[in-house]
């Protein structure tokens, strides 16, 4: 808690579940506010992934970077530092449909032989396949290469737990999201990724 004290700018702290209530209770003591608590599952997929396929899905390169740019916000995915570097660095599927990305999965972080996979789709394509199916060949892609695939989600997030499970991967650890509620509200306005209200998406 005293390391919390220290710290400026922060919206949330993620903690192992072993102390999430103790340190939640002793915030709520110290800092005279409500703090809510949300579970984090862990995923890894270390056998190959199901295969699942789009015909209006395919995989983005450099010289696409027109598309990615053009694409709203929370469709444009993160990591690498620009759009340019996530192009050239990480792996990114898109759902297209008349050249508009409308779904995106791709690697948000590779370090120490480990890939994470982030997935958006926007609200009126949800339900066609495009999030199975982009992040199927986003972690096929990154096993070529040699990289473990690995998701985390929001427990209550049903619709990303399930496709994790679709595609082969298998949870290995929880965590859990710590965010004083007079923070949380205001960084919940900002539209908080992969079911993570509070904190930025991976």
């Amino acid at each position: 808690y005293d390391l919390l004290l220290e710290a400026t700018g922060w919206d949330c702290v993620n903690v192992g579940e072993e102390v999430a209530q103790p340190l939640a209770d002793m915030m709520e003591s110290r800092m005279g506010v409500s703090v809510k608590a949300l579970a984090d599952v862990y995923f890894e997929l270390r056998k190959p992934v199901v295969d699942y396929r789009h015909h209006d899905a395919r995989e983005l390169i450099p010289e696409d970077l027109d598309l990615l740019e053009a694409a709203p916000r929370e469709l444009r995915g993160s990591g690498f530092g620009t759009p340019l570097g996530l192009l050239e660095e990480g792996v990114v599927v898109c759902g297209m449909v008349s050249r508009r990305i409308v779904a995106i999965a791709h690697s948000c972080a590779i370090s120490g032989g480990f890939a994470d996979i982030g997935v958006y789709t926007s609200s009126e394509s949800r339900g066609r396949g495009f999030a199975t199916a982009c992040a199927s060949m986003v972690a096929g892609r990154l096993q070529t290469m040699g990289l473990i695939p690995v998701w985390s989600t929001a427990e209550y997030n049903t619709p990303s737990n399930r496709i994790a499970r679709k595609l082969g991967f298998e949870p290995v650890s929880r965590r859990v999201y710590l965010s004083p509620a007079r923070q949380g509200a205001e960084s919940a306005q900002n539209g908080g990724t992969d079911g993570h209200p509070w904190c930025e998406e991976r």
